[in-house]
């Protein structure tokens, strides 16, 4: 198959998979009330932390197990955990559903039975180079809500219906999984599982603070306001996300081959893809807001027109590619504390500009948007420090051209932030 036909396959299937992704929010925002919707989006945002802890890093031992030893054993242990842990809490999900407990919790079990199935099953179909499949899965959440979404619509309802499908989406899952795991007796050796923790656990440390930046603001919002809010910040969010797809993409397609590459390689590949998010993060911005001033009323739910609150979200975007972009050098290197304790510190950071801006001026979207920004880049800038020191400390090279793109970044959003203000 020649590289034109091979790279048209797997565009088609990414783009199918991924616009559920992009637009499947979008359409609950528009479909649901916003009580339900922002309950989704909570529920959504906790449950994928929830989910990464649980985990214990399985998905990115298998990744990067599956890169560098296909034969090694703690693949199997760490595909056998998942399948069993998935199928726990779909099966607890479920009880909850039946038996009519909250919407709350029944949403929060569901979705962590998926997305711990999700992180084990993604990761060993993209070390295996079958990337754009692997964004079905990746996606299937959002698929399954994309279906819900048009379904309530049809029937006009501002709630969900037959939310069972998450429970069993995620039972057939963990059996995938269990029967790719190619397990043997000998695989549960107590060694070899220890081995597991000690790898994963370091992944899964740093993967849950970085994966907890991103939803925090949500889960914030969520217990120190309202449901309402979180809707409001989570469109924001959404509309800027939709410039991740090219980041995605090439991510994705590309996962092997970036990885197996040196190190001057994968800086020129993140510095690229991170400034192009940047400029479509805008982009989208300004085509929102013109859309908004030519029609009255639009079909589709958008944020408010607060070009301040747009700009920043386009940049955390933008940002949290950068850091994201990072990470994954940190687990090729089997450096995975330093990825958490450059998280941690970012957080910390995050944490303690939102309670200090709240408590002063009580601005829940700002405080969480402004604090956000100089989280991620604390992240970023400990980032850097620990590659430099690691992988760097005997040569004069460094990530030069992802630092010139942080620079960008940040310089262009205080002239927006300016601009915005006057």
């Amino acid at each position: 198959m020649s590289k034109i036909k091979y790279y048209t396959k797997q565009l088609i299937i990414f783009g199918t998979s991924k616009s559920a992704v992009m637009f499947a929010p979008i359409i609950a925002a528009s479909t649901l009330s916003t009580q339900n919707y922002g309950l989704l989006e909570w529920s959504l945002s906790a449950s994928i932390m929830f989910a990464v802890a649980v985990s214990l890093g399985s998905g990115g031992v298998i990744a990067f197990e599956v890169v560098k030893n296909e034969h090694s054993p703690i693949i199997s242990i760490s595909m056998i955990y998942t399948a069993i842990l998935s199928f726990f809490l779909a099966a607890t999900g479920l009880i909850s559903y039946i038996i009519h407990l909250s919407n709350q919790l029944t949403f929060f079990l569901m979705f962590s039975g998926l997305f711990v199935a999700q992180f084990s099953l993604s990761a060993f179909m993209k070390a295996k180079g079958a990337g754009a499949y692997a964004t079905i899965i990746d996606s299937l959440v959002y698929i399954l809500i994309f279906l819900l979404a048009i379904f309530a619509t049809s029937k006009n309802k501002d709630e969900f219906q037959y939310i069972f499908i998450f429970s069993v989406s995620a039972f057939f899952l963990s059996f995938i999984i269990y029967f790719l795991s190619n397990i043997k007796k000998n695989y549960f050796e107590i060694s070899k599982f220890f081995l597991f923790l000690r790898r994963g656990i370091p992944i899964m440390l740093s993967s849950l603070m970085a994966i907890g930046f991103i939803n925090l603001p949500r889960v914030l919002l969520g217990e120190f306001d309202s449901f309402e809010k979180v809707a409001e910040f989570s469109l924001l969010f959404r509309w800027a996300a939709l410039a991740l797809v090219v980041y995605q993409f090439v991510v994705v397609i590309k996962f092997r081959e970036i990885y197996k590459s040196e190190l001057h390689q994968i800086d020129r590949y993140f510095a690229f893809i991170s400034i192009a998010i940047f400029f479509i993060g805008f982009a989208i911005i300004l085509i929102l807001n013109s859309l908004n001033a030519q029609f009255n009323e639009l079909p589709f739910a958008t944020p408010s027109q607060n070009f301040i609150f747009q700009s920043f979200m386009a940049t955390s975007i933008a940002l949290w590619v950068l850091s994201t972009s990072l990470e994954g050098i940190f687990y090729r290197e089997h450096l995975a504390k330093y990825q958490f304790y450059s998280s941690l510190i970012g957080i910390l950071i995050f944490l303690g500009i939102f309670f200090i801006i709240q408590n002063i001026y009580c601005i829940t979207i700002f405080t969480v948007l402004l604090s956000w920004i100089s989280g991620f880049c604390i992240t970023i800038v400990t980032q850097f420090y620990f590659l430099n020191k690691k992988i760097y400390a005997s040569t004069k090279n460094s990530f030069k051209n992802i630092k010139s793109v942080f620079l960008i970044i940040l310089v262009t959003q205080f002239a927006l932030s300016i601009i915005g203000i006057l």
